[in-house]
């Protein structure tokens, strides 16, 4: 997406290129297969990367997304080796698709007179990045929420100076312990619910060549179960945080699914004026997966 600011899993993740430009009519769309409201919980079910047909593994079924097209369907013949298993692939997503439709909603929400303007999107896909999802998904977080459900969310992360591409090719996908410190609530991914947060701070990773107007971002499907909601509150306990609160003591005791906080503005707690120029209308609240 091109930003208006120039400043400084394959899970059904999808990898945004956006651009500034002129003030453009917002449509709606997603990045994975079956897209959520990004604002509306997800029923459990859905996978944090994207949903999909059932496919056929070995020992039971898994779900792919019906926009892998041929890479959804593990029970056709060929070779299904260690790597086709683990390849991680970005896949150019038609502009026209439901998926862009999606991803441009998103980027839609951006306040600003001149929101960003999506200039190409790709889908990444890796059968077991999916895998280990949907199993966290449906076996971890879905049962220990407070409604029974995932809560999935499409979100945005940004990767700093680090391409996204670079970063999707790790074996875990987004991995808490690559986080840097120093974060209001811990290390950990921190995922943003507005546009402006990711594209205002330091957070997007700026192509080159484009004197910071054109950023990558990726579009996150996540689920966060029931989030333990801090607020506006930051302080030295929240800095040093390592995992959720615990919601029931139990036996067993029971954590929540993430933290979510805010809004907060990227270079500064809470809400209000941006002490930094170029960054107005970029305060957003947060989740953050550990």
């Amino acid at each position: 997406a091109n930003s208006p600011a120039a400043r400084p899993a394959a899970d059904g993740r999808a990898h945004l290129h956006a651009h500034t430009g002129a003030p453009r009519a917002c449509s709606s769309g997603m990045a994975a297969a079956s897209p959520p409201d990004p604002a509306t919980p997800v029923a459990a079910g859905g996978s944090a990367t994207g949903s999909g047909s059932l496919g056929c593994v070995a020992g039971g079924a898994l779900e792919f997304p019906q926009e892998w097209g041929e890479a959804a369907d593990v029970c056709s013949a060929g070779v299904r080796d260690h790597t086709w298993w683990t390849e991680t692939r970005l896949v150019a997503v038609d502009p026209n698709s439901l998926e862009a439709t999606w991803a441009k909603s998103i980027l839609c929400r951006h306040a600003s007179s001149q929101p960003p303007r999506l200039v190409s999107l790709q889908r990444v896909q890796s059968r077991r990045l999916w895998q280990d999802y949907a199993r966290y998904r449906d076996e971890v977080i879905g049962p220990s929420s407070l409604r029974g459900d995932a809560n999935e969310r499409l979100l945005l992360h940004g990767t700093g100076a680090e391409p996204p591409a670079s970063v999707l090719m790790h074996p875990h996908g987004l991995d808490p312990r690559f986080a840097s410190d120093g974060g209001f609530y811990g290390r950990g991914v921190y995922l943003a619910e507005e546009p402006g947060y990711a594209i205002g701070g330091r957070y997007a990773h700026r192509v080159a060549g484009y004197e910071g107007r054109r950023v990558q971002l990726l579009l996150v499907r996540a689920a966060l179960g029931t989030p333990q909601e801090m607020g506006l509150r930051v302080n030295v306990d929240t800095r040093a945080m390592t995992m959720p609160g615990v919601r029931l003591e139990g036996p067993p005791r029971v954590l929540y699914g993430c933290v979510r906080a805010g809004p907060h503005r990227p270079t500064a707690s809470g809400p209000g004026p941006s002490p930094v120029a170029g960054e107005a209308g970029s305060q957003s609240n947060a989740s953050v997966i550990y």
